[in-house]
Order: C-alpha cells, then structure tokens, then sequence
C-alpha cells in the first residue's frame, strides 16, 4: 500500500491560511495518494487548538492506513449551518466515509440523510448522535471520566469536607455525564456535593457563579469545573479571596496546563483530541475495508497535576508546533 506525505507543520499552517483565504468562515486541510477513496473528517471549529490537534491526528491515521483523508471545519463552533453545508458539499463529492464532530447532534441529523441512503459510513468524534447507521463513536467516555475528577479531590480532601460543581449547559449529554460521574464518586468518598450550578462553559459567567457560591459556602474546600474556561473562571474568583481552594478542571489544553503549572488550578481531566483523530480515520479505513469496528471506542482521559503538566505540555508541543 503506497505510503502518503504528511504535512509537516509549517506546510500545514500555509495550508490553512490558503484555505482560510478561499472562504472566510472555514479553514481546510488535506493529504492523499491518489486512491479511489476518501475520507472526509468535519470537525467543530478551526481556530481552537484542541481540534488542531483532533486534525492533526486524523491527517496522521491517513498516512498510516494510505487513505485519502480531507479535514475542515467552520471557524467556530456556533457556525452550525456552515458545519451543515460542509456535511451535505461531502456527499455531494462523493466521500467514501464521514467522520464528524457535530456541534449540535440533534441539528445535523436531517444532513445526514443522503448518507443513509447510501450506506455512507458515518462515525461520531467528540460528540455523539442518535443516528441509526453509525459504525462508531470515537471520544470521551464523560461518565468515567468525570467520576475520574471526584476521585482525584476525594483523595485529597477529608470525608464531610464540601465540593461546588460547576458545569455546562443544562441538557447538555456530556456535561451532564462528567456532572453524575464526580457527583458519584464524590459521594461514595463521603464528601458532600454542596451545590451544582451552570456556567455554560464561559469563563466570565463561571466567576460570577463562584463568586457567589463561595459568599453562600464559605466553607467550600473544593470545586470541579466540567470545562477549563469554568474552571480558570472559578479560580478567578478563589484567587481574589485568596482562599485555600483546590479547583480542579476538564479539558486539558494549553491554557490550563499553563494554570497548573504557575500554581493555579490544581488539576485537569485532560482528554486526547489527537486520538479521537486518528482512531475515528482508523475507524472509517477498517470499515471501509471491511473489518469489523467496535460501536464505542474511548480516546482515554488524565490526570495532569504540577507532578505531570510538564510532559503533558510537550506532547501537545508535538501536534501544534508552539
């Protein structure tokens, strides 16, 4: 099987400022071998490091398996009807496989129906979808990983001390599983889950949310934050009280790792969007070549603290170049 050039980083940067160049609102990055068949990954956003890494990975399992692999994304990830644009212009190309990071699973459905009909495989990153022909679903698993967080904080602290959840949008599946999970283990450790509240995911909105949380639970020992934008916000407000207060938070990019090191946050679940890249090609490849594909597959989570930030800021020094 021929073997495909990978991009190296700076080729890759030209190529997404070209792309970025050509429509304003997405950035497009590709690699190939002239194969008869090919794989299209749409992802979430381009301009954030975690899906430059998710790329990253994809780009690098085409190389591997000798596939054609084509990788784009809006902007951001509020754009969803560009992200539904790119679905249906890749069935019209003719892609042999999607893989797909939906920012709004429940929206992107009705795109998928062309796929359906053609037995196009289709493979979930990230987040999931109830879509009926799905080969597979290729992230976090959020429940394990959350209980992940309670246990690192029940390790720490002592039964009958109090935690603040901070979490995500209501409804949200994925806040709601990294929620149950650190509620769940918390309880089970014997400490008390003083209060959950939502934060949507933004920074600003999560300080005020622990400013005020700290005004009706003084005695707060801990907090845990399902997303690192939540969790650097909530330290805002600890740090401004000067409290002893561990906060632990969910992500793992390099702007958390920073916190850590400097003494901030105290730990992060850290995912890994590089292998959601590339098990979800290497997912697609083995469907396409007829091999059977596990219906889950977990991109496998962390425990970064100051003990291990160092390796993992050098890890994704490896994927983004900075």
């Amino acid at each position: 099987m021929k073997k495909i050039k990978v991009l190296s980083g700076a080729a890759l940067s030209l190529s997404l400022l070209l792309a970025g160049c050509g429509e304003e609102n997405s950035a497009t990055s590709s690699q190939g071998n002239g194969g008869s068949e090919k794989i299209s990954v749409i992802l979430k956003a381009s301009n954030e490091e975690y899906w430059k890494i998710a790329e990253r990975g994809a780009l690098d399992a085409g190389e591997k398996y000798g596939i054609d692999v084509k990788v784009m994304a809006p902007a951001s990830e509020t754009q969803v009807d560009q992200q539904i644009s790119m679905i249906q212009d890749q069935f019209t190309s003719g892609t042999s496989a999607l893989v797909l990071a939906p920012s709004q699973p429940t929206t992107v459905l009705n795109a998928l129906g062309q796929y359906k009909d053609s037995d196009t495989p289709v493979i979930f990153l990230d987040s999931d979808a109830e879509y009926a022909n799905k080969v597979s679903f290729v992230g976090t698993e959020n429940f394990s990983a959350g209980k992940m967080g309670g246990e690192f904080l029940a390790d720490k602290l002592s039964k009958g001390d109090k935690v603040a959840i901070i979490r995500g949008q209501l409804g949200s599946t994925t806040h709601d599983e990294r929620t149950n999970g650190a509620e769940e283990a918390l309880e089970e450790a014997g400490l008390k889950v003083a209060t959950v509240q939502a934060a949507d995911s933004d920074k600003d909105k999560a300080l005020t949310v622990m400013q005020n949380i700290l005004q009706s639970n003084p005695d707060i020992k801990a907090v845990f934050a399902t997303s690192e934008p939540m969790a650097l916000g909530a330290l805002r407000a600890v740090e401004s009280k000067k409290d002893d207060i561990l906060v632990v938070g969910f992500d793992g990019t390099t702007e958390g790792l920073n916190s850590i090191q400097a003494d901030g946050l105290t730990a992060e679940v850290a995912q890994d969007p590089y292998q959601m890249g590339y098990l979800s090609v290497e997912a697609a490849a083995k469907k396409l070549n007829g091999e059977e594909v596990e219906k889950r597959i977990d991109s496998g989570t962390e425990i970064v603290t100051k003990e291990n930030v160092e390796e993992a800021l050098s890890e994704i020094k490896k994927y983004t170049g900075k």
